[in-house]
């Protein structure tokens, strides 16, 4: 339901002022994020959006920067179709060799069980493009309660 205040008393009422909202919940720190994907554009909106969020973000356009750019971060968001050489669950592997507890969302919009069926046995939750921001948030909240204190 709307509520369409009949004049300014109503408007006092009905309208809570910002201070006064309780804050959203949400990561408690910036994350490291590593975000591989092959499309130049995604990559800058992806950056963008997680910047925006206040969280560092390293950037890397196929799987050999992904592998090159890997450090000590926090979380990764790797496309699965990269191109030519290997794809993003094989990268997934390689990074987890680096960092063994990394969390790992894979991005496609590959809907084949073939996919799917490896993502499963990896332990690497997929999220279908075309991804909206509330859910990547949702998926850093939950990665980053696992490093909160």
């Amino acid at each position: 339901a709307v509520l369409v205040p009949r004049n300014r008393w109503d408007i006092e009422r009905i309208v809570t002022p910002v201070e006064a909202l309780p804050e959203e919940e949400g990561p408690l720190r910036p994350m490291r994020l590593l975000v591989v994907d092959d499309d130049p554009n995604i990559l800058r909106a992806m950056e963008a959006w997680a910047l925006g969020l206040g969280h560092a973000v390293t950037t890397a356009g196929d799987a050999a920067q992904g592998l090159a750019r890997c450090e000590d971060h926090d979380a990764a968001l790797i496309d699965f179709d990269l191109g030519e050489g290997m794809d993003g669950l094989e990268l997934a592997v390689r990074l987890r060799a680096r960092q063994p507890h990394l969390p790992i969302a894979l991005i496609t919009a590959d809907r084949s069980r073939a996919v799917q069926r490896r993502a499963r046995m990896l332990a690497i939750p997929i999220l279908a493009k075309p991804v909206a921001p509330d859910e990547l948030e949702r998926w850093l909240a939950r990665q980053e309660s696992t490093y909160r204190v």
